[in-house]
């Protein structure tokens, strides 16, 4: 469930200034790195189901997190550096106990098990999918539009997409647990840059309406060609978001 937990750091961090001209990490590599770190949205991940299996799972997930980590401090500066600080601590911390502590490994791979086949997961990357979309949406916005707020209510959209599709292929259970992940990873990060729109009632009923409707048109779409992107991860998006609203400290 790692597509989540990297779209909350990208949906946080784009929406804010701060960006080292030194930063020596490619879009690229982090592209790739957030792309080994994603289990939503990668089609090439696999979903474990015995020991050897989880021990690709955790090395490839972990691998990501790592490089992610590194583009963080080399090319990151001040708030966005320190919202991301919290999602990839939280992120490395989650890993240690899923990977490490043989209660919560076979607490994992006992809830991934209705994941099987992995074609099961395709509605679970077709959220994945929307909110790449709506990251794309929000780095062509201009300085003078909420382009906070639409990512967090982005993020909130496809947290409740995931959660939703994860009822229908698993059970209320399963939602549960992958909502105590999201609680556990993200939950600081968007207490800190998203109070206002914590919710997806906040935000029916605090986000423009204009702005609300782009959401809800993707999120109830049916028609791939709706949310279509032809990108890997949202990266590139997010370093546009950057860029554009970058300002000289």
């Amino acid at each position: 469930m790692y597509k989540e937990l990297n779209l909350c750091l990208i949906i946080i961090i784009a929406a804010f200034k701060g960006y080292r001209s030194e930063c020596k990490i490619t879009e690229e590599q982090l592209d790739n790195c957030f792309h080994d770190a994603m289990f939503l949205g990668n089609l090439d991940s696999i979903v474990p189901s015995n020991e050897d299996e989880m021990n690709h799972h955790c090395s490839t997930i972990n691998g990501g997190v790592n490089c992610a980590r590194d583009y963080s401090a080399s090319c990151l500066t001040g708030f966005p550096q320190q919202v991301a600080g919290m999602v990839l601590t939280n992120m490395g911390l989650h890993m240690d106990s899923r990977c490490n502590k043989p209660s919560e490994r076979a607490e994992f791979l006992e809830n991934v098990k209705c994941f099987l086949p992995k074609e099961k997961m395709k509605p679970l990357h077709v959220c994945g999918d929307k909110h790449t979309k709506f990251m794309e949406i929000a780095s062509k916005m201009s300085k003078e539009e909420a382009h906070l707020a639409f990512t967090c209510c982005a993020y909130q959209v496809f947290k409740h997409c995931v959660l939703t599709n994860t009822i229908q292929i698993c059970s209320e259970g399963h939602a549960q647990y992958w909502d105590e992940i999201f609680e556990e990873v993200a939950s600081e990060a968007v207490t800190f840059a998203c109070s206002d729109f914590d919710s997806v009632d906040k935000c029916a009923a605090k986000l423009k309406p204009e702005d609300w409707a782009k959401i809800k048109t993707i999120d109830e779409a049916t028609d791939p060609a709706v949310w279509a992107h032809n990108m890997r991860t949202p990266i590139k998006f997010m370093l546009e978001m950057i860029n554009k609203f970058h300002m000289d400290s």
